[in-house]
């Protein structure tokens, strides 16, 4: 997997690529720990799987927990082959 963050206003947005063609790949991902507390979650706003219906009307319910460790913040991002997340 290949992850970055941009951070504008206090709003962190994470892009997540899966660069293996045939395989699943999945990483805990670092995040800024000032932005996420622990128990909090990110939205996905684009899921490269998604059908053409969810690309029209994204679902709004799609959320993935934010984790501390030893002052760490890291969100779990499980995708498939050549799969793309982007969350805010």
């Amino acid at each position: 997997l290949i992850a970055w963050s941009r951070i504008l206003y206090n709003q962190e947005i994470l892009v997540v690529l899966n660069t293996h063609g045939t395989e699943n790949r999945g990483a805990y991902v670092t995040i800024d720990a000032s932005l996420h507390p622990h128990g909090s979650t990110l939205s996905l706003l684009y899921n490269s799987y998604w059908s053409n219906s969810q690309l029209r009307y994204p679902p709004q319910n799609q959320t993935v927990m934010v984790q501390h460790d030893q002052g760490r913040a890291t969100v779990r991002i499980d995708l498939p082959p050549s799969g793309m997340m982007i969350l805010a």
